[in-house]
C-alpha cells in the first residue's frame, strides 16, 4: 500500500505540464533580491522585460509575457437584465499570441491567431465561460462584453476566444487572456516587478 501511494504521488509530481511540447526547455524568469545579505526570490519581474529579451537574446523560440492582474470583480452582463458580479476573481492574465503557441490549447471558438488583434480583447478557458454565463453555448458567449473593475480604472473586454482547459496538471492555471499591448513602457517600469 504504501508503494502504491508513494507511486501515485510521483506520477502525479511527473505529469504536470505531460502534454506541453518540449516542456523541458521552457523556463520562468524570476527576480532576485538580496537584502541584509539574505537572498529572496520573486515571481514577478519587470513588465518591459519580455520586450527586451525578445530584442536582445537570439536562440529562443518564444518569449512569452504572463502577467498576473488583480482584478478587484468582473461585471458580467446577462440576459435577465440584471448584471452577475464576481468579486475578487483569480487566475487573470495579460498576455500575447505566443502564449498559445508555447501552450497548446485547443480552440473551441476563435482562433490564437486574431484573438488579440485589438486591446480589449479577452480569451476564456471553458470552465471560466461556464461560470460567467452558466447555460449558455460558447458561440452565443463568443463577441459578449466583460467590465473589469481594479483599483486604478474600469476596462471593459471583448470574449473573442474560448479554449478548453488543459487535461493534464499544469503549472499554467491561467482562466481569463487578456490581451497585453504592444507598447513601450515609461521608465519607472523597469523598477518593479
Amino acid at each position: 500500500s504504501a508503494s502504491w501511494i508513494i507511486f501515485r504521488i510521483v506520477d502525479y509530481e511527473f505529469s504536470y505540464d505531460k502534454g506541453l511540447p518540449d516542456r523541458e526547455n521552457i523556463y520562468r524568469v524570476v527576480t532576485g533580491f538580496v537584502f541584509d545579505e539574505k537572498e529572496s526570490y520573486n515571481g514577478g519581474v519587470p513588465a518591459p522585460l519580455y520586450q527586451g529579451v525578445r530584442r536582445e537574446t537570439s536562440g529562443l523560440d518564444y518569449a512569452v509575457p504572463v502577467l498576473g492582474k488583480w482584478i478587484s470583480a468582473v461585471e458580467v452582463n446577462t440576459a435577465t437584465g440584471k448584471p452577475l458580479i464576481v468579486d475578487d476573481p483569480s487566475g487573470i492574465v495579460a498576455t500575447d499570441s505566443t502564449y498559445f503557441s508555447m501552450v497548446p490549447y485547443h480552440w473551441i471558438v476563435g482562433n490564437k491567431s486574431t484573438a488579440f488583434s485589438a486591446p480589449d480583447n479577452v480569451v476564456l478557458t471553458e470552465d471560466r465561460a461556464k461560470k460567467y454565463f452558466p447555460g449558455k453555448k460558447p458561440e452565443e458567449i463568443f463577441h459578449q462584453r466583460l467590465t473589469y473593475y481594479s483599483y486604478r480604472d474600469t476596462v471593459q473586454r471583448t470574449i473573442t476566444g474560448i479554449v478548453a482547459g488543459l487535461k493534464a496538471p499544469s503549472e499554467f492555471t491561467a482562466q481569463e487572456f487578456c490581451s497585453l499591448p504592444a507598447k513601450a513602457y515609461e521608465l519607472n517600469a523597469w523598477t518593479n516587478t
